[in-house]
């Protein structure tokens, strides 16, 4: 059985420029479906920047939610099916 990486070796190995670049023409319009790789690592790396500065500068706050209105004397049994709600 081949790996995903031979299948594609495979393929453009052994595939006719012709057909490779009807392919390519056939999909081109999908790259201009959201951000290209540039512009998303761009804007990835501006937030991570972002927050490091937020995180350095000592102001942030921090919200709790006080749970002990929500708190239950009630079990849930371990074969409940919550986490299909998530």
């Amino acid at each position: 059985m081949s790996t995903l990486l031979d299948i594609i070796k495979n393929y453009f190995e052994n595939t006719p420029t012709d057909i490779l670049k009807n392919d390519f023409n056939n999909r081109e319009h999908l790259n201009d479906i959201g951000p290209d790789v540039i512009e998303y690592a761009t804007s990835i790396r501006e937030f991570l920047n972002n927050e490091t500065i937020i995180a350095e500068s000592g102001n942030v706050s921090v919200h709790e939610l006080e749970i002990s209105n929500y708190h239950t004397t009630e079990e849930i049994d371990t074969d409940s099916l919550y986490y299909l709600a998530a």
